[in-house]
């Protein structure tokens, strides 16, 4: 490969680390796509959510003990939306893997005090090696 190529390779690559970053979207939000996490280490769930409109990422199951432990989650705004109201975000799951196994991650979007069907719902499939 020519040496202009590769620059114009890496230049756009690294762009779009960064972009990446700044949206603060790392972590896993596609529940199509396993999750794969070395004991001892932390991994974070980001999904969308809009807390003015009452509704919730909430935990549907338990979580296999000694395979994964809920660390804590917390919501973020999306920078265009920061204090104005109404205006939507992500909220951040963040799991630790404790050991060797598999687990699946069930959670539903839903106002906590209603019983209808859940909004929306996401099972993200984990394997702690």
């Amino acid at each position: 490969m020519r040496p202009l190529p590769r620059l114009l390779l890496a230049a756009v690559a690294l762009s779009a680390a960064c972009a990446k970053a700044d949206t603060g979207e790392l972590g896993h939000s596609d529940p199509r796509r396993p999750i794969v996490a070395a004991a001892g280490t932390e991994f974070q769930l980001v999904l969308k959510s809009n807390p003015s409109t009452g509704y919730a990422w909430i935990l549907a199951d338990s979580l296999p003990p000694g395979v994964l432990a809920l660390v804590g989650s917390r919501y973020e705004p999306d920078r265009r939306s920061a204090g104005r109201d109404g205006g939507g975000g992500r909220e951040r799951w963040t799991f630790r893997a404790l050991g060797p196994g598999e687990a699946a991650i069930p959670l539903v979007y839903a106002r906590p005090w209603e019983r209808n069907d859940p909004a929306d719902s996401a099972r993200f499939q984990v394997t702690v090696r």
